[in-house]
């Protein structure tokens, strides 16, 4: 490469200049939000389509793998976006896997004893 020519580095999904002294960034929040609503798109879609399908485990392993899928994307937007972009993805899986989270429910409040 030339001396001349410049390099591009803008992000394609919020057209953010980065640094040219070398200095470490994260990178834009078009990247996980556009990823974490993808896979949550997804996510949705997978559940309703396993849904339409008789099963006689009731649906739990495609459970767990929706479930293996979420924790890493929570994870990521929690470490790039923060704690309320993340709140707000989790209330979205839990909108999606709500007997999951009602079962985990009723095993928390068993294992502390409450009634």
């Amino acid at each position: 490469m030339s001396s001349n020519q410049q390099i591009d580095k803008s992000c394609p999904f919020c057209l953010k200049q980065y640094p040219d002294d070398g200095s470490f960034t994260f990178g834009c929040t078009g990247t996980t939000l556009h990823g974490s609503c993808t896979l949550c798109i997804a996510k949705h879609f997978a559940a309703n389509v396993s849904g339409m399908f008789p099963s006689k485990h009731h649906h739990w392993p495609t459970a767990y793998v929706l479930i293996a899928i979420g924790l890493p994307l929570l994870a990521w937007v929690f470490w790039v976006e923060g704690v309320w972009i993340a709140l707000i993805l989790l209330v979205a899986a839990a909108s999606i896997l709500r007997w999951p989270v009602l079962f985990a429910w009723r095993w928390v409040k068993r294992a502390l004893g409450s009634k």
